[in-house]
């Protein structure tokens, strides 16, 4: 009996010293466990806080764009605007024209009925363009021989050539007296004609005399001929 209670305190003295071995087991996994746990955490939070970082950066990307989008708007809303404003004048500019061509054309045509015989003469010419209307006069036809007297037949004649002022108040006569080759003094000769045929039109056809302007001029193509030429002050322009 002896024997068999000394191996029981034996068996006991040999479980109770194995203790130590299992706690040492058991902390060296929970270590274990712990490691694992903090390698896969930190990184976790690494990548979190880097995902959290790109999409601060897309966020303000996001917003750039969205104000460039803006400006953008604005700016196409302005050319547009303008677009539109270029547009009307331009449409009033064809308008204006249009006008104006009608308007000298049918001038032209009053003009060739009313001076007909001495078109069909070659003594006068009419033409007409899309910004003025040309009435050009044999020189020689109009005036006396070396003077500024107006020859009596045309100088009547003169009055059926002004339709177009009559017609449109916008129109102004230029009166274009060639020099004379051979004369002394040229420049006076012709001046003195071109007030000739402006005082002419005011006592016997009552043109308005601030839309008269009379000058001479040495242009070649010009020689032998007195023009009369119907124009607006100013030409039609986009501006207003």
């Amino acid at each position: 009996m002896k024997d068999l209670a000394d191996l029981d305190l034996d068996e006991q003295a040999l479980i109770k010293k194995s203790r130590p071995w299992g706690w040492f087991a058991a902390g060296v996994a929970t270590i274990g466990l712990l490691g694992f746990a903090l390698g896969y955490t930190v990184p976790l939070q690494r990548a979190h806080a880097l995902l959290v970082g790109q999409h601060e950066a897309l966020a303000q990307k996001a917003r750039e764009l969205d104000h460039a989008l803006g400006k953008a708007t604005s700016s196409l809303t302005k050319t547009e605007g303008e677009r539109g404003g270029l547009e009307q004048k331009i449409t009033r500019l064809e308008d204006a024209r249009q006008h104006l061509k009608t308007t000298l054309d049918a001038a032209a045509a009053t003009i060739k009925q009313q001076v007909s015989a001495f078109e069909k003469a070659k003594i006068v010419q009419v033409q007409a363009t899309g910004e003025q209307v040309d009435v050009t006069i044999q020189h020689k036809a109009l005036f006396m021989p070396r003077s500024a007297k107006l020859a009596p037949q045309l100088a009547k004649a003169l009055c059926k050539m002004l339709a177009p002022l009559s017609q449109d108040k916008a129109l102004q006569l230029d009166i274009t007296v060639p020099l004379l080759e051979g004369e002394k003094e040229p420049w006076k000769t012709a001046s003195e004609q071109g007030a000739a045929i402006a005082q002419e039109l005011c006592d016997r056809c009552d043109a308005p005399k601030e839309r008269l302007r009379a000058g001479a001029s040495a242009d070649p193509a010009a020689q032998g001929r007195v023009t009369l030429r119907f124009a607006p002050k100013s030409a039609p322009t986009l501006e207003p």
